[in-house]
Formats: C-alpha cells, structure tokens, sequence
C-alpha cells in the first residue's frame, strides 16, 4: 500500500508531498529521486496493467489534473487526464481490468489501459460524488452520490478492441493477407496493411459500416454498401499500407468497420480475406 502528501487538517493550506510504503504491519517513508508536487486529496489505486501504484490529481488548494506512477523508487510522470484538474477518484474496472477516473466537478470519466487514457461513454455524469465502486455481480462501476437513498450511476466499462476475419481471399496463387492495427480510440495511425502483392503491385483498401458477399470475377467482395477507398503501391518487400487516426471521440467506441483489400501485382488480380475492425478503449 503506498500514501502519497495530504494534509496536516482539513483546514490546513499546508499540503505535504511525502511518500510512505506500508507492507501490512509497518508504515515506512520513502525517498524518491522524484516526486508529484505537494497535494491532498489525490486519487490513487493500483494499476493491473503495469503493476505500479498510480495517482491522479488531487488539491493544493488549487485542483490538479497530473498523473504519476511509483515505479522502481520514484515517482514518474504520465499523461493527464481527459477529466481536466479537479478533485476526482480512481478505481479499478474489474470488467476490463482497466482503471477509470472520475473527475468529481464535471463528471467526466476517462479509462486508463497503462499506458493511454480514453473517453468513456458516459461523460455526463452530475459532480459531487461520494465515491464510485465496482459492481461484483458485471463489473460495471457505479457511480454514487452523497444524497441519501439516491439510486447510483452505472458508468459504462471500457470497450476493447478487437480484429476478427472475415470470408476468405482469392487469387491465381496465395491470396495476400491483410494486417490491421488495434484499432483503439486515440490511435494516431492506425496501419492497413496487405501483404504478399509483388514489389510494386497496386492495392486498393476498402472500408465499409456493413459486410456482404457480393460476386467480382472469380473472387468475392466483401464489403457493403459505398465503400471508402484509399489507394497504395507496394514496397520491394511486396507490403502495401495505409495510415488512419482514429480521434478519441466517445461515440466511435464500439463502431464497427469492415476492411478488405484487392490488390493487382505480378501474378494478377487478387482480393484478401475480409476483417471486422471494432474500435475500443
């Protein structure tokens, strides 16, 4: 278990940025090389993803949005919160196995995978909690407020990722393989890319909301509706790719999205087998 600063009363404007272990019978003080800022009332939990102790803002008076993890001896720097500074709590998703902070002036809750944070979908929660929690029997987490006999908030947990196959490809040979990405809110470049074309052959990728199976040629399309297209020319090494950032926005999460490729080289044309993309936290 791990203390970080606090405060000498609840009226004190002195705020302290001390450090302490305790290891079930003993409380002892650590020295870090690096530490947060002096602050009470900051949120702390532990992080399953890089099994270190985390912290999220807290109060100096003035409210902070930073966050750090213990790591090795001292404290080290991350990524703020989406939730802005404020007076906030951290807990874990037991669902997703991912912590969450709740910033407690706006509502605002954002997902942390250990090394990113993004939006989750529910961000218009009232402030002023009195905690929030995990639900044992779905592992959503709740949201509760100081009210008596107010019903809680259910904050919805973190989506994940996830590519999956679709159909199968054609060619006069192996048909070429499409690579994805994690297709995963915030992705800066999320990466298409279809393999085994020829050095220099030419690859059309497709993206489309629906699948279908539709006849072309020998081969099959698999994609529905008016596809997007995006154009690519292999390298030597016969690889074709194309980039994409994906914006964190909360309601993309769980937007489904079927990619597939067709590609023309030295053996003919070819189309890959289909992917179901579905873009998570």
């Amino acid at each position: 278990m791990v203390l970080f600063g606090g405060r000498a009363s609840p009226t004190s404007p002195t705020t302290f940025g001390d450090t302490w272990e305790y290891d079930g019978t003993t409380w002892t003080q650590v020295l870090p090389p690096v530490s947060p800022s002096p602050r009470a009332y900051a949120a702390m939990a532990f992080d399953p993803a890089t099994q270190r102790p985390m912290l999220v803002g807290g109060l100096t008076p003035a409210p902070l949005g930073d966050a750090w993890a213990l790591q090795a001896g001292s404290w080290v720097a991350l990524p703020p919160s989406p939730g802005g500074a404020a007076l906030g709590f951290l807990a874990l998703d037991r669902g997703s196995n991912r912590l969450v902070h709740l910033n407690n002036d706006t509502g605002v809750s954002s997902s942390w995978n250990g090394a990113a944070w993004a939006p989750l979908a529910t961000t218009n929660l009232p402030g002023g909690a009195a905690g929030i929690g995990s639900d044992p029997s779905t592992g959503d987490l709740l949201f509760f407020t100081p009210q008596l006999h107010s019903p809680a908030t259910r904050i919805a947990p973190p989506a994940p990722p996830a590519v999956a196959q679709v159909g199968v490809g054609c060619a006069p040979g192996t048909p070429p393989r499409l690579i994805a990405d994690v297709p995963w809110l915030g992705n800066p470049r999320f990466l298409l890319e279809a393999r085994d074309i020829g050095a220099g052959g030419i690859c059309v990728f497709g993206l489309a909301a629906s699948t279908a199976s539709q006849p072309l040629g020998n081969c099959t399309l698999l994609l529905g509706g008016s596809p997007t297209l995006l154009d690519a020319v292999a390298n030597p090494a016969g690889v074709a790719g194309v980039t994409l950032p994906i914006p964190v926005q909360p309601p993309l999460r769980g937007a489904v999205v079927y990619a597939q490729a067709g590609t023309l080289g030295p053996a003919g044309f070819a189309l890959t087998a289909g992917l179901r993309l579905v873009v998570g936290d």
